[in-house]
């Protein structure tokens, strides 16, 4: 009778210990999805930064030639006369 119950722990901890491993195999699983997801997240940041950075470079570019020469945009501008 001893054996009998030693043989139902037994299986119940058997039991108990597979729940356990799928458990972690599903969390393992979903570790790699998220880690999958932030790479890919991080290189969309990285990218947005680097055309972020161009586009103020482009802005400080024409802003310069703006004020050098202030027709290229093809508004004339005249001065008033006194």
């Amino acid at each position: 009778m001893f054996s009998i119950l030693i043989r139902k722990q037994v299986i119940q901890l058997e039991l108990e210990r597979d729940k356990l491993q799928n458990s972690l195999q599903i969390i393992e699983q979903q570790n790699k999805s998220s880690s999958e997801t932030n790479n890919q997240i991080l290189q969309e940041v990285a990218s947005l930064k680097t055309t972020i950075e161009q586009l103020h470079q482009q802005m400080n570019e024409r802003e310069q030639i703006s004020v050098k020469y202030p027709n290229v945009n093809g508004h004339n501008q005249t001065i008033p006369s006194k």
